[in-house]
């Protein structure tokens, strides 16, 4: 966890008891493309090394932005942003966390992957906003600080749908609304998320040089 985190729970015991609260938070995911065939030829210890690498200048950007690494999921990770330490615009840090985790890949991904068999890789990264019930969840012996709802499912699927549309940052309206013009973002679609009866309006961020990231 980042620093101000840890200095959070330590202010504040009682978030690290079984349970949670609701907050409002910024989700993000993001995840390597194409991964399984990456990684078919590597050995298990250059697996390890590559996402050692990866995960670790990742974590890297999402703490230096004010987000919570939640945790990984295998090739990639989900952070959370306003919570447990607030933050004035979730979802700008949010947003500006995604794009740097992009221009790492594109800039610096040869730089990662040095001396390994892996050709140029790209990612995809969602983010959503809203609701959620995060704490502790588990058990006495063993717990988990995370959160809970809806809207971690959605983000996870958002960013699923960075491959339909072949750019590399997706995020929902709820979030395009908070983030002002600070950001340059573009319509894609409204789309049918698996798991949700309603459809969710997707946009894709830009660079900011005005050119799509892909």
């Amino acid at each position: 966890m980042a620093p101000d985190i840890v200095a959070e729970l330590i202010r504040n015991p009682q978030l690290a008891e079984l349970g949670g609260m609701e907050r409002e938070v910024a989700i993000v995911f993001s995840d390597i493309r194409n991964y399984s065939t990456i990684s078919e030829p590597l050995g298990p210890g250059q697996t390890v090394d590559f996402l050692n690498r990866f995960l670790g200048e990742v974590c890297e950007i999402i703490m230096k932005d004010g987000g919570f690494v939640d945790k990984f999921t295998g090739d990639g990770v989900m952070a959370v942003f306003g919570a447990p330490v607030p933050l004035e615009n979730p979802c700008a840090c949010a947003v500006r966390s995604a794009l740097e985790m992009v221009e790492l890949v594109i800039k610096h991904g040869d730089k990662i992957v040095e001396d390994l068999p892996i050709p140029p890789f790209r990612i995809g990264v969602g983010v959503h906003f809203g609701k959620v019930v995060m704490g502790n969840v588990g058990s006495g012996r063993r717990m988990d600080y995370t959160c809970i709802g809806d809207v971690v499912n959605v983000a996870s699927r958002i960013e699923s749908e960075t491959k339909s549309y072949h750019t590399a940052v997706l995020i929902s309206e709820e979030v395009k609304r908070r983030i002002a013009d600070e950001f340059i973002v573009e319509y894609v679609d409204e789309a049918m998320v698996k798991g949700r009866a309603t459809p969710v309006r997707l946009y894709r961020v830009l660079h900011r040089e005005g050119a799509h990231i892909t």
